[in-house]
């Protein structure tokens, strides 16, 4: 089972979206030995004057625990 800590706040993850899209993304948050926030730049395109606008996800359990085809993030292969 994976584990993560606050140490591991800043490393790279795959999210996978709600509709089972892979999405690298940034670890923001930890809350928990599995639960984590995470951002991502938008797949849209979307600029600002920073540069690509991100979106964050909350709350995002770890693939091994989660039971939908999507909405959950892993370390990359």
């Amino acid at each position: 089972m994976v584990e993560v800590t606050r140490e591991d706040e800043g490393r790279p993850v795959v999210f996978v979206d709600p509709r089972g899209k892979e999405r690298p993304a940034l670890i923001t948050r930890v809350w928990g030995p599995q639960c984590v926030n995470v951002a991502f730049v938008r797949e849209d395109g979307q600029e600002d004057s920073y540069g690509l606008k991100i979106e964050r996800c909350t709350s995002v359990m770890h693939q091994s625990i989660q039971q939908a085809h999507g909405n959950y993030w892993r370390f990359p292969a």
